[in-house]
């Protein structure tokens, strides 16, 4: 009898469970609703309506190329900054893993420091770097690395490295996780095998490790394909991206184009996020940066 009642109590629960994660879910989805998605269709109807009557802007998002360039700027900058924080990341993180529990915590200190410090204040901090009479000309003049000074600021180096910077700790926390639950032992089996240092690292670590490095390398590019800060403050006109762009054509009251091109940035967000999806499942991006 108490086995019953056991078993009918259990499954009471299991039934009551959908209702209450129904429960739990509505008040955020109802959150973003209201405050995200109503307006955001509002606003791209009303965009759709003013091109339907308007054939300048028509003509202005059909036929002009800077608006595709803007585009293609975004992804390229995002891309870099996707692979430069992957390519600085990874030995890294494999260092992490390898030193011990004291420097492990020393080096997570050194990292998360630049992390607290606000992105408009990292950006100021590069724009006295990298100005004409800032640190980095000066120390290659000094040396006679150079004979006057270069333009390292306000273009395509300068917006890759200050997002870079402020990213960066981004993609170590996803591969940090993913590496710490890599498998030694089968290193350790290769290696006993005959196989070489490169090749246990291209046929049992790297493998291992891939599931960090595309949920890392996603996260990185969804972030930087939308940042703001870093290409308002350091970019040229010919380094301008979507965000930017955005915020002119706000300001402007150019809310038709200024809508377009924000929809076309989340309609490339949920294209990268189906294909991730279909291609590796979003659960290893859950798995790995949490």
């Amino acid at each position: 009898m108490v086995t019953v009642g056991t078993s009918y109590e259990s499954r009471g629960r299991r039934d009551l469970r959908p209702l209450l994660f129904t429960l739990l879910v509505i008040p955020a989805v109802s959150l973003i609703t209201l405050v995200f998605i109503f307006p955001f269709l509002r606003l791209l109807m009303q965009a759709g309506l003013d091109l339907t009557h308007s054939e300048d802007v028509a003509g202005t998002f059909g036929a002009q190329s800077v608006l595709w360039k803007i585009l293609k700027n975004s992804v390229v900058i995002a891309l870099q900054c996707t692979v430069s924080t992957m390519l600085l990341a990874y030995p890294l993180c494999f260092l992490l893993t390898r030193v011990s529990a004291r420097t492990n915590r020393l080096m997570f200190l050194i990292i998360m420091i630049p992390f607290w410090a606000s992105v408009l204040v990292k950006t100021y901090a590069w724009i006295v770097i990298l100005n004409r009479t800032g640190i980095a000309n000066e120390i290659m003049m000094s040396t006679g690395m150079i004979s006057q000074p270069m333009r390292l600021l306000y273009n395509r180096f300068a917006v890759v490295v200050g997002m870079t910077h402020y990213l960066l700790p981004f993609m170590i926390f996803s591969l940090y996780s993913g590496m710490k639950s890599v498998n030694y032992s089968m290193i350790e089996a290769s290696s006993s095998m005959g196989a070489s240092t490169l090749q246990t690292f291209l046929k049992v670590y790297l493998p291992s490790t891939l599931p960090a490095v595309y949920a890392g390398c996603l996260s990185i590019f969804i972030l930087a394909i939308g940042f703001y800060i870093t290409p308002a403050l350091m970019g040229g006109p010919s380094e301008t991206m979507i965000s930017v762009y955005i915020q002119q054509q706000i300001q402007l009251l150019n809310w038709s184009e200024g809508t377009l091109m924000a929809a076309c940035l989340v309609g490339l967000l949920v294209v990268l996020f189906s294909i991730y999806n279909w291609a590796f499942s979003l659960d290893n991006l859950t798995r790995r940066t949490v």
